[in-house]
């Protein structure tokens, strides 16, 4: 282990503490971060969300003006409506988890979230899919993934010690990502068949 992070020289060296973060944004955008969220109407509404048909979930990203304007639509311009009050309205979120290594967080109003739970012994674990809305063929059902992954390694290294996990699967790239403590980001390319294989590592 390396004391200095990130200079490719081996794995690097993060001491373990206890966080409690503010992440204070527009009202429009979802987080999915490290920790347990401590706003409890966010929460709900997130596992709400995440147990509804992608195709029922609000999409909060602001539409262009111009494309209002040249739009007959009444719903179109009613909805532009209630994303501008959002977009200029704010919320604090606060996240909590102790004994981890790192804290990581990400943000966006286009997200699509899915739920669900996993039991391990006595413990119930959260799990949260946030994906973009162009990725959504390749994120269905991977909550069971997590899940799959959370049951594996418990019984074969030992108890998952957190009550969430979570995993964002970004827009587009290679097939990579990061591995932060109870989150997981996941870059992929659009043909990509390894997602699962990606997520469990």
């Amino acid at each position: 282990w390396h004391p200095m992070p990130y200079l490719e020289h081996g794995e690097f060296y993060s001491d373990f503490g206890n966080f409690e973060v503010n992440i204070t944004l527009p009202k429009k955008y979802f987080i999915a971060a490290t920790g347990e969220l401590q706003n409890d109407e966010e929460l709900q509404l997130m596992k709400k969300l995440g147990n509804t048909a992608f195709d029922k979930q609000p999409n909060y990203a602001i539409l262009d003006e111009d494309e209002i304007e040249t739009s007959n639509s009444k719903s179109k311009k009613e909805n532009f409506i209630i994303k501008s009050k959002l977009k200029s309205e704010t919320k604090t979120l606060i996240y909590k988890q102790n004994n981890v290594h790192d804290f990581a967080w990400f943000a966006s109003d286009n997200f699509l979230i899915q739920y669900d739970t996993c039991k391990i012994k006595q413990n119930i674990i959260d799990c949260f899919v946030f994906t973009n809305r162009k990725r959504v063929n390749q994120s269905k059902d991977k909550e069971n993934v997590i899940k799959n992954t959370i049951r594996n390694y418990s019984n074969w290294l030992g108890e998952y010690p957190y009550k969430t996990v979570s995993v964002v699967i970004g827009k587009k790239g290679n097939d990579d990502g990061m591995e932060y403590p109870t989150i997981t980001y996941i870059n992929i390319s659009e043909k990509s068949k390894n997602l699962d294989d990606i997520i469990s590592h």
